[in-house]
């Protein structure tokens, strides 16, 4: 579940990302511009979410992987 639920953060921290540049069209405009924290704050947590759940995801996939290998050996080993 954590793959999908990181894929939502994602989908709306560039939502969010998208909103505030929305009248942007250069570079320079992009720096002169006075962004709300409120949402630049938002599109962080989102953010940070997002890479949370990844790693934990990675983590239980690699304790997986780990626990198969370990019973495969076991299996295989001899008595």
């Amino acid at each position: 579940a954590a793959g999908p639920i990181a894929g939502l953060c994602d989908m709306t921290e560039n939502s969010i990302h998208l909103y505030l540049l929305r009248d942007v069209t250069t570079w320079q405009e992009a720096a002169s511009t006075d962004y709300p924290g409120s949402l630049v704050a938002a599109a962080s947590v989102f953010a940070s979410v997002k890479y949370g759940l990844l790693l934990i995801a990675i983590a239980a996939a690699a304790a997986a992987l780990v626990q198969r290998g370990l019973a495969r050996l076991r299996r295989v080993s001899p008595a």
